[in-house]
């Protein structure tokens, strides 16, 4: 496991919003990293085009409980912010 978080960021020649999108906040739910992954592809191929905007990315919020496929990590519950499961 390395680093505690991965973001990958895109702008825009243009000023505009910001937005960031995380993923595996919970590492049982893996969906949003599948589609946050299929979206920097189609970016950093130039399939898809930011107009006005600078979006950060992080596939993988949570990486201990996603290596582990579990919804939180040891480290989460024991902060206080497991909330079951």
């Amino acid at each position: 496991m390395s680093g505690l978080l991965e973001p990958f960021q895109f702008k825009s020649q243009r000023p505009g919003p910001k937005l960031l999108i995380l993923g595996a906040v919970h590492g049982n739910e893996t969906c949003g990293t599948v589609a946050i992954r299929r979206l920097m592809a189609q970016l950093s191929s130039r399939e898809l085009l930011l107009e006005r905007a600078r979006l950060t990315l992080v596939p993988v919020t949570n990486k201990l409980a996603y290596e582990r496929r579990q919804r939180a990590s040891t480290a989460t519950v024991a902060a206080g912010g497991g909330h079951g499961s």
